[in-house]
Formats: C-alpha cells, sequence, structure tokens
C-alpha cells in the first residue's frame, strides 16, 4: 500500500518557528488547521501550541507546553520540546513552510475524496450523485486554501487618489445605455438582483445584459425555466428585432426578416454565450457547474434565472432555503470576481420604492445579500398589453456601491428587447 503524501521535516519546520517567533506562531496558526499535519505527534503539539496561544497569548516556553500535555493525559519530554526549540528551521521561511504544508494536506485530501467516490460507486451508490459530492469536496478544499490577510501599509503607502478609482475592466456595461451613462453598469464581484412581475422582461432584461458582454468575454447564463430552443429564438428574435411568434412557426416571414434573421443567426454564432438549461438545479450543482466552467473559460458573468425554481435537499423553510441559495451565488461572484446575476420573482403589493426591496419574492434575504436591487416598472403596461412596445424604467433601489434612480427604458416586448 501507498504512503500518503507528507514531509515531517515541514511539519517540524512550521512548529520550530512558531516555538522561536509570536509572529510565526501568528501566521502558523491562522492559516494552518491540525488536520494539515500528518503526523499524529506533530498535530497533537499544535493544537497544544494554538490553544496556549489563544488563552495566555504568549508564545509558549517548555513549561507551558509540558503543562498543557499533561492536562490532556500526555507527556512531552525536554529532548522532544529542544529538538523542535533548536532545529534549523528559520522563521523568516514561515511563509514557504506553511506553502509546502498546505501543499501535501491538500494532495491527501484529494485522495481521500477520490477514495471516497471510489468506495461509493463500488457500493453501487448513483454515479451522477457521487461525481456531483466528489465535486464539491475538491470545490471545498480549494476554498481552504490561504485566507489573504492585508497590511493598511502596504495597501495606502505612496498611493494617491487615482490608485483607488474604478477603471473600465472593473465593472462591465449592460448595453442599455441610460442605465450604464447613470450607474456605470455592474461591478465585479456584486450580486445584482432583478425582479418585477410575471411576463414583464426579468429575463429578457437579463438576457439583453448576458448578450452584451458575450461580445467581448464568456457569459454563463444559467436558465432553469426555459429550455435552449426557445431561449435560442429569444436571442435571434432580440438581435433581428422580429416578433419571436414568427420565427419559432415561419409565420408569414417576409424576404427582409428572413435576412435580418440569418444576419442575427451569423452574429450570435461568435459571441462567447454558455448556456446550461437544466431545470431545478440545486446551489451545489450550481457551484460545482460555475467554478468547473471557469476554470475552463474563465467567464466574466453569470446570470441564474431564476431563484425561486432552484431545488433543494435542505429541510428548511422555503424562505431560509431560498436564502441560502441567493448567499451561494453571492460566494461564487466574489471568489471568482465577477458579477452575479439573479432574477426573482417580485412579491404582490410592494409597488412604491420604499417597499420594494422588500417585494423580493419570499426572501428577505434576498433584499440583504443584494449589492444592487432593480426592478422593472412601465407606465400603465395593463394598457399597452397588446403593444409592440411600452415605456418604463428600470428602479435602482439598492446600490452598495453608488447612486439610486431609475434609468429609463424602452421594452419591446415581441422581441425580448430592451433599448
Amino acid at each position: 500500500m501507498k504512503t500518503l503524501p507528507q514531509n515531517i521535516e515541514i511539519e517540524q519546520a512550521c512548529l520550530s518557528c512558531g516555538l522561536l517567533s509570536e509572529q510565526a506562531l501568528l501566521e502558523l496558526i491562522s492559516r494552518v488547521d491540525a488536520f494539515d499535519f500528518y503526523s499524529d505527534k506533530n498535530r497533537l503539539c499544535f493544537v497544544y501550541m494554538k490553544q496556549i496561544y489563544h488563552r495566555d497569548k504568549i508564545v509558549p516556553d517548555f513549561t507551558a507546553m509540558l503543562t498543557e500535555y499533561k492536562k490532556n493525559g500526555n507527556d512531552l519530554s525536554l529532548k522532544e520540546y529542544m529538538d523542535l526549540y533548536e532545529g534549523s528551521a528559520s522563521s523568516a521561511r514561515i511563509d514557504y513552510y506553511i506553502t509546502e504544508l498546505l501543499r501535501y494536506s491538500k494532495a491527501r485530501k484529494i485522495i481521500q475524496a477520490s477514495q471516497d467516490a471510489i468506495d461509493k460507486i463500488y457500493q453501487n451508490n448513483d454515479p451522477d450523485y457521487v461525481k456531483e459530492e466528489m465535486s464539491n469536496k475538491l470545490i471545498d478544499i480549494d476554498k481552504s486554501d490561504d485566507i489573504k490577510v492585508y497590511d493598511s501599509r502596504e495597501m495606502f503607502e505612496g498611493k494617491t487618489v487615482t490608485n483607488f478609482q474604478m477603471k473600465p475592466e472593473d465593472f462591465i456595461k449592460t448595453g442599455i445605455v441610460d442605465f450604464d451613462e447613470l450607474f456605470y453598469g455592474l461591478y465585479k464581484s456584486e450580486l445584482v438582483a432583478i425582479s418585477g412581475r410575471p411576463s414583464q422582461g426579468k429575463s429578457a432584461l437579463a438576457m439583453n445584459i448576458a448578450d452584451n458582454q458575450a461580445k467581448v468575454e464568456p457569459v454563463l447564463y444559467i436558465s432553469m425555466e426555459m429550455p435552449k430552443e426557445f431561449f435560442n429564438i429569444r436571442r435571434i428574435a432580440c438581435k433581428a428585432m422580429v416578433n419571436s411568434f414568427k420565427i419559432q412557426h415561419g409565420y408569414r416571414l417576409t424576404d427582409i426578416e428572413k435576412e435580418k434573421i440569418q444576419d442575427a443567426i451569423n452574429e450570435i454564432a461568435k459571441d462567447q454565450f454558455y448556456l446550461v438549461d437544466k431545470a431545478g438545479m440545486s446551489k451545489e450543482s450550481i457551484d460545482s457547474v460555475v467554478r468547473r466552467f471557469h476554470k475552463k473559460c474563465g467567464i466574466s458573468l453569470l446570470v441564474v434565472d431564476y431563484l425561486q425554481i432552484m431545488a433543494s435537499k435542505s429541510k428548511e423553510q422555503r424562505h431560509v432555503r431560498i436564502g441560502e441559495d441567493t448567499l451561494t451565488i453571492k460566494n461564487i461572484g466574489r471568489d471568482l470576481n465577477i458579477p452575479t446575476i439573479v432574477v426573482s420573482s417580485k412579491s404582490r403589493g410592494s409597488e412604491n420604492s420604499k417597499d420594494l426591496l422588500s417585494g423580493f419574492g419570499e426572501s428577505g434575504k434576498i433584499e440583504y445579500d443584494t449589492d444592487k436591487g432593480l426592478f422593472l416598472d412601465y407606465d400603465n403596461w395593463e394598457d399597452n398589453v397588446s403593444q409592440t412596445e411600452v415605456q418604463g424604467k428600470i428602479i435602482v433601489a439598492k446600490n452598495k456601491y453608488g447612486p439610486t434612480g431609475n434609468a429609463p427604458i424602452t421594452f419591446y416586448k415581441a422581441y425580448s428587447k430592451f433599448i
């Protein structure tokens, strides 16, 4: 049987540095977990060093370590302590030692996750379930990597105002001209929620934004409500400005319309637009798919359409589950440094700006977690149901990084097109 990846000398070097320097000890206990040590003996030593420092705020000497060992029914000889204390490790190299320690630990965790998956397959578990579970474990291993701690002196020393100004690469344009002029589009890592009444263009707005961004960088759109066949017709209708119903059924298309449709298809074929149309995805499967795909293609925008129909194995109440789903999507955007859009239903009765945010369907957590809260509002929608276009506005009811307000829009319903 093969021995798991390990390096006892590196483990001892980490412990040695922790006994020599408070700064090294702080670095060690902030970045390393007990189970990152392969050796039981080294793991136990680390646990006791950490306990002593958290309790007494001192770098433990032999007496403190021996007391801690004996208190827990263990023993430590002076030779064992001195071997660590007088080791050849230099506290100035603590970053290197920790990085190596975590590398070996990560290798063991990957092997363990793989072995667990193999065992479950042999036990006749569902392969798709095992694959998703393993993917999530591998993602968790990545998430457990170094937590960055930034030094304020390094962040501000020698800087000027220009260092803190947003640059064009810090946000993406939506393609809605008035919105982009007023609110500078969507910022990297922010969560944007789009809400509105049924059949009033929530998904169409998200699609318009994604289509605009896909011209320049990869976009991932998760459509749980609409299969790709109908979704693609919408994209063509939007680009060609031809009625989607006529495209779908070939209904009385003129030669000019056919030409516009073909031009639109040719143009769309160049876009970096990626679509997932699986219904009822869970937050775990979305997290897994997005992170894997990002490593492959480097997406610049994620759209989840829509929030309230995500599946969940949780037994929590529905509003709690939706809140958990929102937080998962927000964390994806933060980790990958991309804007994320969630399409959300709107609660009835929230018609004025004062309670618009509370109108997010079924969960106040959406209101709390979202960075930009967008609501679609139209002028006399009921009186213009049969009209090809309708005037309205995007209400920015919440904007963590800028002003709130309204951006005028024209919605061409038959084309799913916003201008």
